[in-house]
């Protein structure tokens, strides 16, 4: 996470000039308290308002805009406020983004920027059928605009609330709710609304071309509002169109319950944004790649790629040793981690350098910056990516080893914790796709004999016995070329 004084520093050499001069109009009414901080009601023309105010506001006076259901789902919402954000909410229910909502938000933008001295560009949150709030706005507004992150949202109001066409999708509907949609747009009928042509899915060039930044977080199991016809397909089209986007997937999840366990993320999102940093990358201190790629002109064994980190460079000679004769071995070792968007990159670029038989891979030891809900959302695009550039490979994974206390190897790190979660995540991907585990972590677990004094890499013995099972792994896989 970024260094908080550092951030400071930052933001108020970037925005010092952004707010107006002297102290900043006080918010009307009395504060209430909402999850410790102090909360004020107000009107703004004739309708409610909500502004949360952080303890100590960040230079510049962040602000982030929830579309709809303020407090529900909030945890994201409270760490924003915390780490000094304040948190806005206009109450427009059941005008599902339409004009006339827009119409009132504008409103209150004027009132938070002029009259509050509210940073220019709000970032925007839109749960369920927020995104049709947030993503309109941006939509219509992408120079008043930060970013938007989007939780199991709703892009499409063909999808929901009007589960129609059938033929576009799954969507389940809500009868009630599309007659409420129809009168908020003033559509006379349904297929003029099916017509419509201003759904979020359909209208991303203005948010590509000013280079909003998107956060998508949903459950790929969402029955009320799918994935496919809504976040998954605002990611597909607005890479597509150069756009930065993010996306982490839930695994299994339905639309209920909204968020993410550790929210991280969306603090992390926010605030690169208002750094002018679009990218979601954690850095560690040293980073680095190292590229190993043998025997080019051997073309009668079979080639096999260990991707990993400096464990798989480590026992990488046992393994060549072990299969010396029935297989040229390669490897790509990197300190990038999954939840980086540049460590598809370095898998892309070796893969399709040479023709692989066999790619054993691993990853789990770098990137501890980022959440496990990241890393496991990362894993399906990492399984595309090799199986794109390497069609023809036979795949294993293979489970990262355990972490122990640096010169007290008896005692297991508390982040080996994180790495067994890490692991069974990645063993219900691979067993859905029907990939092969190697199991290094059941090598090395209950074997301190095996580590050296940092305990993390492996000593002489312990590279020794992963090699043995990594090449014992591999041996059924590989077929001589005739």
């Amino acid at each position: 996470m970024i260094n908080r004084i550092l951030l400071s520093l930052s933001l108020l050499l970037l925005f010092q000039a952004s707010s107006s001069a002297g102290d900043p109009k006080a918010f009307p009414g009395t504060a209430t308290k909402w999850s410790g901080f102090a909360k004020y009601d107000f009107k703004v023309g004739d309708k409610e308002a909500t502004v949360v105010v952080p303890e100590k506001a960040l230079p510049g006076r962040p602000w982030v805009w929830r579309g709809e259901f303020f407090g529900a789902f909030a945890d994201a919402d409270v760490a924003l406020v915390k780490a000094g954000w304040h948190l806005a909410y206009l109450k427009v229910p059941d005008l599902f983004g339409s004009p006339k909502a827009l119409q009132a938000w504008e409103k209150f933008y004027t009132t938070m920027v002029q009259d509050y001295a509210m940073h220019p560009k709000p970032g925007l949150i839109g749960l369920s059928r927020g995104g049709l709030y947030c993503m309109n706005w941006a939509a219509t507004h992408p120079n008043k605009t930060l970013a938007v992150y989007l939780d199991n949202a709703v892009c499409d109001f063909k999808s929901w609330p009007g589960g129609k066409p059938k033929n576009l999708g799954a969507g389940q509907g809500s009868p009630g709710e599309w007659k409420n949609l129809l009168s908020a747009y003033d559509f006379k009928s349904d297929q003029e609304a099916i017509s419509y042509k201003l759904n979020p899915v359909d209208n991303l060039a203005p948010l590509a071309k000013s280079q909003i930044p998107l956060l998508l977080v949903f459950g790929d199991k969402d029955t009320a509002v799918p994935g496919k016809e809504n976040s998954e397909l605002v990611y597909d089209r607005y890479k597509a169109l150069g756009g930065p986007v993010t996306k982490i997937v839930k695994p299994g999840q339905d639309h209920h319950p909204h968020g993410l366990v550790d929210v991280s993320p969306v603090v992390r999102f926010f605030t690169r944004a208002l750094l002018g940093d679009n990218s979601m990358a954690v850095r560690e201190e040293i980073e680095w790649m190292d590229v190993w790629v043998p025997g080019n002109s051997n073309k009668d064994l079979p080639r096999v790629l260990l991707i990993g980190d400096s464990i798989v460079r480590a026992y990488y000679k046992e393994v060549e040793d072990r299969l010396k004769g029935k297989a040229v071995i390669c490897r790509l070792s990197t300190a990038k981690s999954l939840g980086d968007p540049s460590y598809l990159d370095e898998v892309k670029l070796v893969l399709s350098q040479t023709h692989y038989d066999v790619v054993h891979f691993n990853n789990g030891l770098h990137g501890f910056g980022y959440t496990e809900e990241e890393y496991t959302s990362a894993l399906p695009e990492l399984l595309k990516v090799i199986r794109t550039s390497a069609p023809d490979a036979k795949l294993i994974w293979a489970s990262t080893t355990a972490m122990r206390v640096a010169d007290k190897l008896d005692t297991l790190s508390p982040t080996t914790e994180r790495v067994k979660k890490r692991n069974a995540n990645a063993k219900k991907l691979m067993d859905q796709e029907s990939i092969l585990v190697d199991d290094l972590f059941g090598v090395v677990i209950s074997n301190a004999e095996y580590y050296s004094k940092d305990g993390v890499h492996m000593n002489g013995k312990g590279n020794s016995a992963l090699g043995a099972k990594v090449a014992e792994a591999l041996l059924p896989l590989l077929t001589k070329k005739e």
